[in-house]
């Protein structure tokens, strides 16, 4: 019901814009950010997913933003978080420099993004002298501006969290040796009581602004739920000035604070500057037309410093906020959160060579790990990859295109006078059957098509928005399941075997609506499982300009308001090779 709810009001937008140019949500040049990941450790799915997830939407903004000639080159950052209590304690243990720890670890998390067919632009080291250079012009422009104090700090510290935590967010839990230690709530981790001189940055004073500016833009953080903890956190009168500098003494594997070499700028002041650091602050001339940064993805775990701590740091330094966070949420193996305590661990590092690129970029694109927390499966990845790329894409690309189906290496001509008639969103069903003699069921099939054709640009457009990659994969797997439905009834292959017109028309009529669906669905997989969408696009749409939604757009215009066909008699190809090799049953092994 909420579907059919959401295709209506889609198709009520689409029929009012089928003759205006399709623009994107931005019309900036894509600046899409993960986190930089703290190396401490090495990768694991959950940096997987959220690097994968920022790719996508990168790759979505470049494909279908009208680009201007004056446009910046568009930003796509990953990188490392190299500097903290933790690296220190880490290298320390293992008798290695903080550095050459630090290279190595970097270096692995950089190879498996190569194979992930990630496609940054900059993958930026906070040990850069670019990044250092960065934070110190940052941390001045902060103290010139009268946003940082010396002061005395006390109070309960996560080492692992890199945070100071409220009393109230801290509790005594038993051991399994017996002993009682306090914790952070939120993550598990042990904390202790600090009590030293450090810098201060005036957080308390942001409060106002930033639950106003919330409010203001109640989409900019997606999902709403992330929304509602941030503004529940800035309400909630918890909040304090912020440490943003430890004791030299403590922590010497960091920057120092200008000026000051006892102390050591706070990690996540360093860590968040990487932002501006890839869009060449200070020194960048241009730097006005690329910041802010369209798009940044995050784990929830850190939602409090990119929520609270990043946008009260930009407004102190009078710098414009980003425009869309996307928050996602842990994933679970055998329901429960990944941890090598537990052993419910699959190798990050294994990923690629166990499923390849496209089956992992798929499975994870197409899980909904948003809102909810999201099971990991070696078996459902390969089914995932299976049912949904091979059998439903790839097998309806496969006989639609064959000698059987599709006579002549040309689009079909759809006469207009063959479509159900349009009716509008003022009923239940929008198109209405016209041709006679023909089973309900096929009926039906030929109208969920038409109906899911019209409504599946601005629904996906609308999905990638808000962050939900998940449902624009899924309304492309459905389109292609309305598509196969119907080629299965329509039976084509009988169809181009006889002589009469009207049988021909209607094997044309069919075979060029699948062709639509399957193009309209591989426009929006591009993004996630790359030349295996751009061979078949290749084969039916050879213009790589026409591979956008706006191509969507235009057909749209056709059915609904019997626009010119432009695409008739364009030349296409057959694809002769299955786009998708199964996995078997011996692979799980």
């Amino acid at each position: 019901m909420y579907r059919a709810l959401r295709i209506c009001q889609a198709r009520a937008t689409a029929v009012a814009v089928a003759r205006i140019p399709h623009r994107s949500s931005s019309s900036r040049s894509p600046f899409v950010t993960t986190p930089i990941y703290y190396v401490n450790s090495t990768a694991h799915v959950g940096h997987v997913y959220s690097t994968i997830l920022a790719d996508c939407h990168y790759r979505w903004q470049k494909q279908n933003r009208i680009a201007a000639d004056d446009d910046p080159a568009p930003i796509f950052c990953t990188g490392t978080d190299e500097h903290g209590q933790k690296i220190q304690q880490v290298a320390e243990a293992a008798d290695t420099p903080p550095l050459a720890h630090c290279d190595a670890i970097s270096a692995k998390f950089k190879a498996l993004f190569d194979s992930c067919d990630i496609s940054y632009s900059d993958y930026i080291r906070t040990t850069e002298p670019r990044h250092r250079r960065a934070v110190e012009h940052f941390w001045n422009v902060l103290v010139d501006r009268g946003h940082i104090y010396k002061g005395s700090f006390a109070g309960w510290y996560s080492v692992s969290d890199e945070c100071f935590v409220p009393e109230i967010q801290t509790e005594v839990k038993e051991t399994e040796t017996g002993q009682t230690q306090r914790i952070f709530s939120e993550s598990g981790n042990p904390v202790e009581w600090l009590e030293e001189d450090n810098y201060m940055f005036r957080l308390t004073a942001f409060i106002p602004q930033l639950r106003d500016w919330y409010l203001d833009n109640a989409k900019v953080v997606q999902p709403p739920s992330a929304a509602g903890y941030i503004l529940a956190m800035i309400e909630g009168g918890d909040i304090t000035d912020l440490s943003v500098s430890r004791s030299r003494s403590r922590l010497q594997w960091g920057i120092p604070v200008p000026g000051d070499d006892t102390q050591t700028i706070y990690v996540w002041l360093d860590a968040l500057v990487n932002y501006l650091t890839v869009a060449g602050y200070p020194d960048n001339p241009d730097f006005a037309k690329q910041w802010p940064p369209t798009v940044q993805v995050m784990g929830k775990d850190i939602l409090k410093f990119h929520g609270v701590f990043w946008p009260a740091f930009l407004m102190a330094a009078g710098l414009q906020l980003p425009e869309r966070f996307f928050a996602h949420s842990h994933w679970t193996m055998g329901q429960k959160k990944m941890s090598k305590s537990r052993g419910n661990v699959y190798p990050a590092d294994r990923l690629v060579d166990d499923f390849g690129s496209v089956a992992v970029r798929y499975f994870f694109s197409s899980s909904n790990c948003l809102s909810n927390e999201a099971e990991f499966s070696a078996d459902r990845v390969r089914e995932k990859y299976n049912d949904e790329l091979a059998d439903i894409l790839g097998n309806l690309v496969m006989r639609m295109s064959s000698k059987k189906c599709l006579k002549e290496l040309v689009v079909p001509q759809m006469e207009v006078d063959l479509l159900p008639r349009f009716r509008g969103c003022d009923t239940s069903r929008q198109y209405e059957w016209t041709m006679g003699g023909e089973e309900v069921e096929l009926k039906r099939l030929t109208v969920e098509l038409l109906n899911s054709l019209v409504a599946f640009p601005d629904l996906v457009d609308e999905a990638m928005t808000y962050g939900r990659l998940h449902t624009a994969v899924y309304e492309s797997i459905s389109l292609l399941r309305y598509a196969n439905g119907l080629f299965h009834n329509f039976q084509p292959w009988k169809l181009a075997k006889s002589q009469n017109a009207a049988d021909q028309r209607k094997l044309a009529f069919c075979v060029r609506l699948c062709l639509e669906a399957s193009i309209s669905a591989c426009t929006v997989l591009r993004p996630v499982i790359l030349d295996k969408a751009d061979d078949i696009l290749t084969c039916f749409l050879p213009d790589e300009k026409q591979w956008t939604l706006q191509r969507c757009h235009q057909f749209i215009d056709v059915l609904v308001n019997g626009g010119e066909d432009r695409f008739a008699g364009q030349p296409l190809q057959r694809v002769t090779v299955p786009p998708f090799k199964k996995f078997q049953a011996e692979d799980k092994q």
